[in-house]
């Protein structure tokens, strides 16, 4: 086969999965009506509320209700809205969709001092946080009207879930319109065809790293390729975080505005007419002697309650640790990324036992900075100094493999006789 068409194939191939993971992405959840309780914007509002030091204000418009958090200086009351929902048992997944625009916001006394709104949880002992990466937007200065989407993964650490919109800036105006609340739920085909797109993935990685002419066996390109491809899970995309962004837009979940069925009335059942007394022919009979009634039953007992109703099963939740414990290690050791694809890139080259098998890791460490950037939607580019670093960490494995082979054959050399 020609370089050319081995080119050919790959960039298709490529471009093939691509399209299918966007595509699962895409579909992935569908609405799960009546799961939440109803919450939407109103005069009064419906769901959220204010707390005593807290104000709010819904304005209706030829464009519908729009909630405006206005603060024209510092001190005072805070606006903001917040809603808690409880435990929520039956849910995994909630979608949020809006639109907002903010105006003069001024920073505050602290970096979370902007027009925001957020997620936050309680653990089981009550203390109040937010999940990981907990924005659904925040900003400060000025904004026209944009819209926000995303799907939150609820954890196994939350025992209380909710979110709050607040203008914490010591002065400014929040506007938020078209929200939208609701419980999602993942499409019964996503796990098959998610795994049939990894396995996908993992047979091109392999193919790609037995082009070149010294390639490696197939079980070590396998093994290679399996570990780059849970590299790209947990690094490039959807990575560990429980917010979820749309790409390229919007998810295609349905209806936001659907409500469970409401059950259907027992068919009325049509009354036996009552049929003429007739003339009796014979002479009337004497009537019977009543017969005794049965004793009634002691006043102790009591009738068999009916069989309770089952409940559902909790829907079953992943966990945050491992989010938590990378974002600590990224924000509390300033070498993380070097490090991180330093022993990407070594243990690609020890698997495969090729030095010529860095590129895939280096791409790897492009798209980890490049695609959280195109998919968050939150604003600019913003990793440089990352980027440098994974950089970094591949050509350092680099220099630690040559280093390592330029001292095997130093030791093999002195160990073979003249």
């Amino acid at each position: 086969m020609t370089p050319m068409r081995r080119f050919v194939i790959h960039a298709v191939a490529t471009v093939l999965l691509i399209a299918a993971s966007m595509a699962i992405w895409h579909w992935r959840f569908v609405v799960d009506p009546g799961a939440l309780p109803e919450t939407r914007l109103a005069d009064p509002i419906v769901g959220w509320t204010s707390r005593d030091h807290e104000k709010h204000e819904v304005v209706v418009g030829d464009e519908g209700p729009v909630l405006k958090l206005e603060r024209k200086k510092a001190g005072g009351k805070q606006p903001g809205v917040r809603i808690w929902y409880g435990s929520l048992e039956h849910v995994r997944y909630i979608h949020i969709r809006c639109e907002s625009r903010w105006q003069d916001v001024v920073l505050g006394k602290n970096s979370w001092n902007i027009a925001r709104f957020v997620a936050h949880m309680k653990s089981a002992d009550g203390k109040i946080s937010h999940p990981p990466g907990p924005h659904i937007f925040g900003g400060l200065g000025n904004s026209d009207w944009k819209k926000f989407e995303n799907v939150i993964t609820l954890t196994d650490d939350m025992a209380d879930f909710g979110f709050a919109i607040a203008m914490l800036g010591d002065t400014g105006t929040l506007e938020v319109r078209n929200l939208s609340v609701i419980a999602v739920r993942q499409r019964s085909w996503v796990p098959f065809a998610t795994g049939m797109v990894v396995l996908a993935w993992t047979a091109l990685f392999c193919s790609l790293i037995r082009l070149p002419s010294d390639k490696p066996t197939l079980g070590r390109s396998v093994v290679a390729a399996a570990v780059l491809v849970t590299a790209c899970w947990l690094f490039v995309f959807p990575q560990t975080k429980g917010h979820f962004y749309p790409i390229p837009r919007t998810f295609a979940v349905g209806d936001v505005n659907a409500r469970p069925p409401a059950p259907e009335p027992a068919p009325a059942v049509a009354a036996k007419p009552t049929p003429k007394p007739s003339t009796p022919v014979n002479p009337p009979t004497p009537p019977a002697k009543p017969k005794p009634k049965p004793p009634a039953p002691p006043i102790s007992a009591t009738p068999k309650p009916a069989p309770a109703k089952p409940k559902p099963k909790p829907e079953p939740r992943d966990s945050s640790e491992l989010h938590r414990a990378l974002r600590e290690v990224d924000k509390r050791f300033g070498p993380a990324h070097i490090f991180l694809f330093t022993g990407i890139t070594l243990l690609t080259l020890l698997i495969t036992g090729r030095g010529s098998q860095w590129r895939l890791p280096l791409a790897i460490a492009v798209l980890a900075e490049l695609v959280p950037e195109l998919t968050d939607h939150l604003g600019g580019w913003d990793d440089w100094t990352d980027l440098l670093a994974n950089f970094a960490g591949v050509g350092l494995a680099v220099i630690i493999w040559k280093m390592g082979s330029r001292w095997k054959n130093r030791t093999r050399s002195r160990t073979v006789p003249s």
